[in-house]
């Protein structure tokens, strides 16, 4: 469970359990191989004794283990930890371990830890519960020695008080193991979720992550090395090698060995299935092996906010793959074992030996190189160009996109760089003239950089246009990463230009600029559509065929001939399937509650709906999504039902409030609409809809003066708002303020004539 950061979650919500009961006389473990295909670590260890051995108190080893003395690291003798006032107790009840801790009512209950989850630098506990999930406390143990700081139980939200109804308490959906962990901790998960009744039957093969965990399952190898059959190829059985293919070699010109072949990408996807910031849109291969394929199983994050900075380094909790998409080391064809031991997890060779395998120590790993003393902190490799950021407060991860520090760029981007972080008393200033002088010495200079396209982009510059198009349209190559590619066309504006940039991205080699491509035509009609991206409903990247399903989910079927008919059942199936992958989790039943909604499938998008409510109650958008079915119906008793339900779950959501006054109007109940629009602008003055429809009531209630000093003192003025207020001012006799705002108007107006 290694995805928890407030800046990620905090827009995410919080369903909590009415369970009132221990889980100590409800669970039994089911450490049962739910497929055949699966021989477990015990029969592959027979062959691969030193593999074994190497994986045995690795990370992958420690993922998840029962609870026992020999597994739980924590204090469990009667340690008591406080929290914001709210005290949590650590026992032991003979050979069990236990916690007494508040439940999701906010009453104080006691638990039996069932299994212990990480090892190092910190340790989590996971928590069962009747209904088959498992809830992973926010309270770690530090795992570090104590010279360090650890040995001591901590909170992961230490400076937010996290009560029984905030979105990150631990009985909430988002510290489920179920639905967010597991996958990445177990092999062979089956979930089991039975969305009727909202409970789990979830199993695995094996409770850590063991070897078939990442080279799929191996009873076909196996009776193939048994059959005496597997001594040509030592691989054979299984879905994918993971071996890297190619070469590397020396030239005589670069102090640097070249791969030779085509880059491999296996291993990367591999590995990325877990260490990456991505959504599950698919089963992985038949029986559970690994993706070989990324983009047929998972949906990689873009570099948006807040997941990264500007330019791609990493901000929140993203793990390595979206780094290393970025980096000049994966474009040139390494991969993950180059670096890494892949059973014991551990670097091949100590500090700068790791780097230079490949970089000829006599030029990198020297002062000219460097421009540090040797041995010293500011010589090593990665604290220039693999940075560290910590998350859960103690775990402590590199940026791998192994990149030249930026200090030119901090500035303006808002990014950190790796100099200043270690000189801490130092300016971005003084680090970006030491080392542009450092670069000139070699008639070099620092080149642009597409943070800086993606940085104007989303503080919405104008000019921002033609530099994301200019990256688009590149070789993708370190200084155009295909992530980055995607990203910025994420960031086009509907422009022709822009539509151009994205009709020509629509064939491009990377699945997720494909991908990214067809969102763009998100604006268009709905014809418009169809002609753009009907040729990408048979795309052969699951990734990219999802989006088209997205976007042509409002085609009605029944106009077009048989033939793109069954094109597009087959199609919608395959998106609904995909959802329903990640049916216990609120975000895809949004997603089907649109998709149904959009193809007037109403009765389905209610249902859906309803159960993200259920999944998380402080889902507001589930709220508001279903009270507009119910708008569209005529039915305002309902769409004011479920909107006062979702307001008392979420008091502070200010659309909430506006949508509710808004039904009330259409109801004609004005005074009840002042209080709900009132409510909204107090929760959110910066919206100047609210403050127009509130202005609106407050007419209507012939209460005009109000309405004026509302409109006056909003932060920005508009044309539609400036309207308002000027005929308001004409009906109060307030002529010379009636001509002041006239004259705002007519150059506001002037001004979107030139700039359009």
């Amino acid at each position: 469970m290694n995805a928890f950061s407030t800046s990620a979650l905090r827009f995410l919500l919080l369903i909590s359990f009415a369970l009132n009961v221990s889980a100590e006389n409800y669970h039994h473990e089911k450490n049962v191989a739910s497929s055949e295909k699966f021989i477990g670590v015990d029969t592959c260890k027979s062959c691969h004794l030193k593999e074994y051995q190497q994986w045995q108190g690795s990370d992958h080893d420690w993922a998840m283990r029962k609870a026992s003395k020999q597994s739980v690291l924590g204090n469990f003798n009667n340690q008591v930890f406080e929290h914001f006032g709210r005290r949590s107790r650590f026992y032991r009840k003979k050979d069990e371990y236990w916690v007494e801790t508040d439940n999701a009512q906010g009453e104080r209950e006691h638990f039996r830890i069932s299994y212990t989850f990480g090892f190092f630098p910190l340790q989590q506990y996971l928590i069962g519960f009747p209904d088959g999930r498992y809830q992973a406390l926010n309270i770690a143990w530090d795992s570090r020695p104590r010279e360090d700081g650890g040995q001591r139980w901590y909170h992961l939200y230490p400076n937010e008080a996290i009560p029984h109804d905030d979105l990150l308490h631990w009985t909430g959906p988002y510290f489920n193991w179920n639905s967010r962990c597991a996958a990445c901790h177990s092999t062979n998960l089956e979930r089991n979720y039975n969305a009727t009744n909202n409970t789990y039957s979830t199993h695995w093969s094996e409770i850590n992550v063991s070897c078939e965990a990442c080279h799929g399952p191996g009873q076909k190898h196996f009776q193939l090395v048994k059959n005496d059959s597997a001594k040509q190829y030592p691989y054979s059985g299984f879905d994918v090698s993971l071996s890297p293919v190619g070469a590397w070699l020396k030239t005589q010109e670069r102090p640097t060995l070249v791969h030779s072949g085509e880059r491999d990408d296996t291993q990367i996807n591999v590995c990325g299935s877990c260490h990456g910031r991505r959504a599950q849109i698919g089963e992985t291969l038949p029986y559970g092996a690994p993706a070989a394929e990324f983009h047929n199983a998972f949906d990689l994050s873009l570099l948006e906010e807040p997941l990264y900075y500007p330019d791609g380094q990493i901000r929140d909790e993203v793990f390595e793959m979206g780094s290393f998409l970025q980096s000049n080391m994966f474009h040139k064809g390494v991969t993950c074992s180059n670096c890494h031991e892949p059973h014991s997890l551990k670097l091949r060779a100590p500090g700068n030996q790791v780097c230079t395998q490949c970089h000829a120590p006599d030029h990198f790993d020297t002062p000219k190189h460097h421009h540090h003393t040797a041995k010293s902190k500011g010589a090593q490799c990665v604290n220039c160009h693999m940075p560290s950021t910590n998350y859960m407060m103690v775990d402590a991860r590199r940026d791998h996109s192994i990149r030249l520090p930026r200090p030119d760029l901090s500035n303006t981007l808002g990014t950190p760089n790796a100099c200043v972080t270690c000189h801490q008393n130092k300016t971005n200033l003084w680090a970006a003239t030491a080392l542009q002088g450092w670069l000139a010495k070699q008639n070099k200079t620092l080149p642009a950089h597409y943070g800086q396209a993606i940085h104007a982009a989303q503080q919405g510059q104008t000019s921002a246009e033609q530099a994301l198009i200019k990256l688009i349209n590149s070789p993708t190559s370190p200084t155009a990463p295909a992530l980055a590619q995607a990203t910025a066309l994420s960031l086009l504006p509907p422009t022709a230009a822009s539509l151009a940039t994205a009709q020509q991205q629509l064939t491009a080699k990377e699945p997720l600029v494909r991908k990214t491509a067809v969102s763009f035509f998100a604006a268009l009609p709905v014809a418009q559509r169809v002609d753009y991206l009907l040729p990408l409903a048979k795309d052969k990247t699951k990734v990219v065929r999802l989006e088209v399903a997205r976007l042509l989910a409002d085609i009605n079927i029944q106009e077009v001939n048989k033939d793109i008919q069954l094109q597009l059942s087959t199609l919608f199936a395959e998106y609904i399937k995909a959802q329903q992958v990640n049916a216990d989790t609120p975000e895809a039943q949004m997603n089907l509650g649109i998709f149904y909604a959009r193809q007037q499938n109403i009765t389905a998008a209610k249902a859906a709906y309803e159960l993200a409510i259920k999944l998380s109650p402080l889902l507001a958008n589930a709220y508001l999504n279903l009270a507009d079915i119910y708008r569209t119906q005529g039915s305002e008793d309902a769409t004011q039902k479920i909107l006062q339900a979702g307001i008392a779950k979420n008091p502070t959501h200010a659309t909430l409030h506006y949508a509710l006054g808004l039904s009330l109007i259409r109801k004609k109940n004005y005074i009840a609409a002042e209080e709900a629009l009132r409510r909204a602008t107090e929760l959110d003055n910066t919206n100047l809809s609210y403050l127009q429809a509130y202005a609106l009531t407050l007419e209507q209630l012939q209460r005009r003066s109000e309405a004026i000093k509302v409109l006056i003192e909003a932060p920005e003025q508009r044309p539609d708002n400036l309207n308002l207020l000027i005929n308001y001012l004409y009906k109060e006799k307030r002529i010379d303020e009636a001509q002041t705002y006239i004259k705002k108007l007519h150059s506001i107006q002037q001004t979107d004539r030139i700039q359009n």
